[in-house]
C-alpha cells in the first residue's frame, strides 16, 4: 500500500473528507505531531501569559479537533487559511479565553461559523467573557441564597424561579394553591432576610 503524503494541506483535508478512520487518524496525529505546530502553539501560549508545559498539549489536540470539525462541517476554506494557519488562530482564541476565564470548556466552545481564522479574536472580547463568568456567579450566589431559607422553601422557591406557576407548583409539592401563595411569601421573607445578613451573597446577585 501506498504510503499517504501528508506534507500537504490538500492530502490531509482528502483524508478526513473520505471519512475512512484510519487515513484521518493518521493525518490528525501528522499535524498533532508537527514540530512546527508545537512550536506555535508554546508561542501562541506563552504570549497569553500561560505555562506552556501544563497547557500546549490540550490546547494543540483540541485545535486541531476544531480543525477536523470545520472540514467534516464544510466551513473550512483553505483558499482563507492553510490548516496551521487555522489551528494556530484556534489555539490562540483558547489561550485568550482560557487565560481569561480559567476554564477549559469555555475555553474549548468555538462557533465554527462565525471563526474568523484571520482575526481569531475578531468577534470575541473579554467582556463578553467576564459577562458569561458573571451570569454563572450570579447563578452559584442564588443557588446558595436558596438553599439557606430551608429544604422545603429552596424546593419551592427553585420552581419559582423557573416560571413555574402556583398551580404546577402545588401540583409537584402536593400543597394546595392557598398554600402556595402562603409558603411563596415566607420564603421571600426568609430569601429578603438571608440577603440583608449576607452582603456578600447580595452583591453578587444584584451587584450592589
Amino acid at each position: 500500500m501506498k504510503k499517504e503524503n501528508y506534507d500537504k494541506d490538500e492530502n490531509i483535508i482528502e483524508a478526513i473528507k473520505s471519512g475512512d478512520a484510519r487515513r484521518y487518524n493518521i493525518a490528525l496525529k501528522h499535524l498533532i505531531d508537527s514540530n512546527t505546530l508545537k512550536r506555535s502553539a508554546r508561542k501562541v501560549i506563552m504570549e497569553h501569559g500561560l505555562d506552556p508545559d501544563s497547557e500546549a498539549g490540550w490546547i494543540l489536540n483540541d485545535a486541531t479537533f476544531v480543525f477536523y470539525e470545520s472540514v467534516v462541517v464544510k466551513s473550512f476554506d483553505l483558499a482563507k487559511a492553510s490548516i496551521s494557519t487555522f489551528i494556530i488562530a484556534v489555539a490562540k482564541r483558547m489561550a485568550y479565553t482560557y487565560k481569561r476565564s480559567q476554564n477549559r470548556d469555555v475555553a474549548k466552545k468555538i462557533k465554527l461559523t462565525e471563526f474568523d481564522p484571520i482575526n481569531p479574536l475578531n468577534d470575541f472580547s473579554s467582556h463578553s467573557i467576564e459577562k458569561q463568568l458573571e451570569q454563572k456567579e450570579k447563578k452559584r450566589a442564588m443557588k446558595t441564597a436558596i438553599k439557606a431559607t430551608g429544604e422545603r422553601c429552596e424546593k419551592i422557591l427553585s420552581l419559582y424561579a423557573q416560571k413555574y406557576k402556583g398551580a404546577e407548583i402545588a401540583s409537584l409539592t402536593g400543597l394546595t394553591p392557598n398554600k402556595v401563595k402562603e409558603a411563596l411569601r415566607t420564603c421571600k421573607k426568609r430569601l429578603h432576610k438571608y440577603l440583608i445578613e449576607n452582603d456578600n451573597i447580595r452583591i453578587l446577585i444584584r451587584g450592589k
